[in-house]
């Protein structure tokens, strides 16, 4: 089925900030507008518990979990945490994955769950860099284009792989 990608970017992605509060916040993203997309959970300060994939994980500062589209999760973020949730339609995943070379073997990635603990320095500087460009594109009125949301999270999901 090819159904072409909505010009309302806002329809196939999303990006939020969840930020420390005095409580725990329980996040389910996979339910009514958000249930055909594949996510990114970064958490940049403090604890949470990832429930994926019939597991529960606990995540520190600079965890990343990837969710594919077909996957339930669920994020427990505790008091004080701050974490970054990315995530894409499934219709803006195909599209932005592509025909060339290594497409295939990045499709094939991105059909799994993926759970990165502490990488290195580097790696989670450059993809809180990543992240945050994506979160811009995304809520800047002046800006909101398919083309750059499609290309941060093609870089995002390189990273990962």
């Amino acid at each position: 089925m090819n159904q072409s990608v909505s010009v309302n970017i806002h329809v196939h992605a999303r990006c939020e900030i969840h930020e420390t509060t005095l409580f725990h916040k329980k996040i389910e993203p996979k339910r009514g507008l958000y249930e055909g997309f594949a996510h990114v959970f970064f958490l940049t300060s403090g604890n949470a518990w990832l429930n994926a994939a019939g597991q529960k994980m606990e995540m520190h500062t600079d965890s990343i979990a990837y969710i594919p589209v077909s996957g339930s999760f669920s994020v427990s973020i505790e008091a004080g945490s701050t974490g970054y949730l990315l995530g894409v339609s499934q219709y803006l995943l195909i599209e932005l994955l592509g025909s060339s070379a290594e497409s295939v073997l990045l499709r094939e990635f991105s059909e799994r769950h993926t759970y990165l603990d502490a990488p290195d320095g580097h790696f989670v500087e450059e993809f809180h860099n990543l992240a945050q460009g994506f979160l811009n594109e995304l809520n800047d009125d002046k800006r909101g284009s398919r083309m750059a949301i499609s290309s941060y999270f093609s870089l995002i999901l390189m990273g990962l792989w």
